[in-house]
């Protein structure tokens, strides 16, 4: 397939290709404030990527002790960025863990005599799009770089949706003090035609007349209604919206963990969990969608069965609680279906491979 694609793993003897230069310039990457040189074949690679002006290299895995594989690549130029250096050292290389995002300098190691120079010069980076630049195992890439973020950048979001979700149904269940009730009434009283407004949370109603007002606590039981359709719907819909705002707060759960991982370098396992999470968003935003949508539907109807009614069905806390089941359900379904479409990888440039 034509165009630059991302090398695989090169074999640890030094390729034939590679001339006698390679073994005079050497390169290194400085951690913990020493330099630590790279093999024949990094460097080798290193070289040939600064020749061909290549925006990042694959260096050759290393198997630590405890079978960890470490795959790491180099970066040049405007583009010796990374998750934890946004801006390119006076060397223009860095090195960057692919699974850590750790980040090192790299430098040119310097002969007897040689003035310490940069290896090459800090140029805008060239807008390229590889041919394979859209196959899943590369991620989803534009000429302006990355579509989609990686997997630190994935719990962050899904977190702040979670906490942005679970505000919602923390005011539409006990936000009554400041006004988010789920359903206000109107009525005219016959007798003496005094007009009477009531606004109901999920909790009780607060009853509002030109005397005064006055708070009564709503009824559980429908058996208590004596018949009254109106207020066996209201038992029935609040009785549900309660219980569903309930696991509607719960996506507190996925907040928690989703931003504590967020400020992390991401595992391997990590991305099992945050399909989990993005799961439990989803049921928390379609329970708590059932039960405002169930209390909106039953309000409506009861209200309309009562000619002497006039009033707003499903007012601020009733859409609170469907704003906030919208928003964890469309958000979660569609985190989890790119995370499996668009797996995270890291940045994916020109690169070399090794002939």
């Amino acid at each position: 397939m034509g165009g630059a694609a991302i090398i695989s793993s090169p074999q640890r003897r030094t390729p034939e290709s590679f001339d006698a230069a390679a073994a005079e310039t050497r390169f290194a990457n400085i951690a913990g404030g020493k330099q630590a040189p790279y093999s024949d074949v990094d460097n080798a690679l290193i070289l040939r990527a600064l020749r061909r002006q290549a925006d990042v290299v694959r260096l050759t895995p290393v198997v630590l002790p405890n079978g960890t594989v470490l795959e790491t690549e180099v970066r040049f130029g405007a583009h010796a960025v990374s998750e934890r250096v946004r801006k390119p050292p006076a060397t223009g290389m860095i090195q960057v863990d692919l699974a850590t995002e750790n980040t090192l300098t790299v430098v040119r190691l310097l002969g007897k005599g040689e003035k310490a120079t940069s290896p090459l010069k800090v140029k805008a980076a060239r807008h390229h799009q590889p041919v394979d630049a859209r196959t899943p195992q590369h991620g989803l890439h534009t000429k302006h770089g990355q579509l989609y973020p990686n997997l630190r950048k994935r719990f962050s979001r899904v977190g702040a949706v979670a906490v942005l979700c679970f505000l919602c149904q923390l005011f539409a269940r006990f936000g009554a003090p400041v006004y988010c009730h789920w359903m206000t009434i109107e009525y005219e009283m016959p007798l003496n035609a005094t007009k009477v407004e009531t606004r109901y949370d999920l909790w009780n109603a607060h009853v509002k007349t030109e005397n005064g007002k006055e708070t009564e606590a709503l009824e559980t039981d429908d058996k208590k209604c004596a018949g009254d359709a109106f207020c066996e719907a209201l038992v029935a819909s609040s009785n549900t919206a309660r219980d569903t705002t309930v696991v509607g707060v719960t996506s507190l759960l996925v907040a928690v963990p989703a931003l504590v991982l967020a400020r992390q370098s991401p595992r391997p396992h990590h991305g099992k969990l945050f399909a989990v999470l993005c799961l439990g968003l989803m049921l928390g935003g379609l329970v708590a969608l059932a039960g405002a949508g169930n209390y909106r539907t039953e309000m409506t109807e009861a209200v309309e069965d009562h000619d002497v009614f006039d009033g707003q069905v499903c007012t601020v806390g009733c859409l609170l609680s469907i704003l906030g089941g919208v928003a964890a359900l469309v958000v979660g379904l569609l985190a989890l279906v790119l995370h499996f479409a668009i797996p995270p990888r890291k940045l994916h440039l020109k690169s070399v491979r090794p002939t």
